[in-house]
């Protein structure tokens, strides 16, 4: 099942904004744990049930006026999912609690929009994990079930550049952007181009775009029977 809602108010001369947003998601799978079939080649031998279960709300402030935008915000994330395999139960929860700023200025420069801005997020982890822990050198494989838990504070924070050209009435949108992520999980910096080319023909939009990218790891691939407090940040170009 799903469930959305969102509420909106603003004032009357539109510089302020608030907004409050919760979402709900519950998937629930039944299976014959003597069945042989895979799904999407992950085998489901012995699992009789699944339950994958999300839950989050967002609420913010936002206030814009002449190009410049600042929106302060705070929000919960609920997540959960077990599994029974065999008659035992496994899975995990996870549940974090986060507050965050952002911010933006456009200004007219170079025949184009120029925008830069940032944003800071600081997020209090609290998560269990009862699983067969991954195997990793130095130690002995088993399929001993283990239950640890953890509890993080991270702090992420980013600065972006972006120069937007409108060309040909609009036909041929050019916007060449730089941005700097530092990911407390990650415990580094991160630098990334992007290049971004849009064509609008006979109403057809055609986007193509050309960079590095950076996302921050779970804070459950920091399992804590690995015993380390960071983790390089995942990239694709």
């Amino acid at each position: 099942s799903y469930l959305d809602a969102q509420l909106q108010w603003q004032s009357h001369d539109k510089k302020w904004l608030a907004i409050g947003f919760a979402l709900q998601d519950d998937l629930h799978m039944i299976h014959d744990p003597n069945s042989g079939v895979s799904v999407g080649g992950v085998d489901n031998q012995g699992v009789s049930a699944f339950d994958y279960n999300t839950r989050f709300v967002r609420a913010g402030l936002r206030y814009q006026d002449n190009g410049v935008t600042v929106t302060p915000w705070l929000g919960t994330n609920e997540m959960r999912a077990t599994a029974d395999q065999m008659d035992l139960e496994k899975g995990y929860t996870r549940s974090d609690t986060l507050y965050g700023v952002r911010g933006s200025v456009a200004r007219d420069v170079l025949g184009g929009t120029l925008r830069f801005g940032g944003d800071a997020t600081a997020t209090y982890f609290n998560y269990t994990i009862t699983d067969v822990p991954p195997w990793f050198p130095g130690m002995v494989p088993n399929n001993k079930i283990v239950s640890r838990e953890g509890q993080q504070f991270a702090a992420d924070a980013w600065l972006f550049v972006e120069q937007r050209w409108m060309l040909g009435d609009g036909a041929l949108e050019i916007r060449p952007g730089l941005r700097a992520d530092y990911f407390g999980l990650a415990g580094e910096p991160v630098v990334d181009p992007k290049l971004t080319v849009v064509e609008r023909v006979r109403g057809a939009t055609i986007t193509e775009s050309l960079g590095t990218y950076h996302e921050s790891p779970l804070v459950t691939d920091l399992d804590p029977i690995f015993k380390r407090a960071t983790m390089p940040p995942p990239a694709s170009a």
